[in-house]
């Protein structure tokens, strides 16, 4: 009498009883060990690694992909791994979490552009804040005093020359009548000394 090879177990030989499969692998076919004196195909000789970007939390149910924030490597795999800080996976199934990008902050499934008057100008790196519904991390960093940055920047702007740059949020402002700048870290336009006329150059 043949006996079916139940799923999430492996049936190595005719003589010998189903073995479980381990934590991390599977096997959801069901196959037949049976004397050898009848033709039939061997099922179920053997359990299966989980592949990459799955996990296989049950020996007898199909590999189940790793959700967005989490990757795997594959082999005897439970469970995906969340993605380290500094790296994130926008996509489901993925072996590997990629670097924050530069100019960007981000969670463990997303990158969003640096806001304005902010910065960031390597790849990965630790947060400089965490929110406290640990929702978004907070790579990017505050422009210096006198700089300036649009959304998604690598590094702040200098004030360029007649205007001063307050806050780093804000596009550059030119000179009142009377005031002038020579570029910089400027914060606020200087005025004019008694007699001296601002002039454009």
């Amino acid at each position: 009498m043949c006996i079916t090879c139940p799923a999430g177990y492996a049936c190595l030989s005719t003589s010998q009883p189903p073995l479980a499969c381990e934590t991390g692998t599977y096997n959801t076919i069901e196959g037949r060990y049976i004397n050898v004196s009848y033709n039939h195909v061997v099922g179920s000789t053997a359990c299966f690694q989980c592949p990459s970007g799955h996990y296989c939390a049950s020996n007898d149910t199909d590999p189940v992909e790793c959700p967005a924030g989490t990757y795997s490597n594959g082999g005897a795999v439970s469970a995906c791994t969340t993605c380290s800080p500094g790296s994130y996976s926008p996509v489901t199934g993925a072996s590997t979490c990629v670097d924050c990008p530069i100019g960007h902050n981000c969670t463990s499934t997303s990158a969003t552009p640096c806001p304005r008057g902010m910065y960031k100008s390597d790849h990965g790196m630790l947060p400089t804040i965490v929110l406290f519904d640990y929702s978004l991390v907070m790579y990017c960093t505050n422009c210096p005093s006198g700089y300036w940055s649009n959304t998604g920047e690598s590094s702040c702007n200098t004030c360029p020359q007649g205007k001063y740059c307050y806050p780093a949020s804000a596009e550059p402002q030119t000179c009142s009548q009377g005031f002038y700048s020579p570029g910089g870290a400027i914060t606020q336009c200087l005025a004019c000394d008694a007699g001296m006329l601002r002039i454009r150059i």
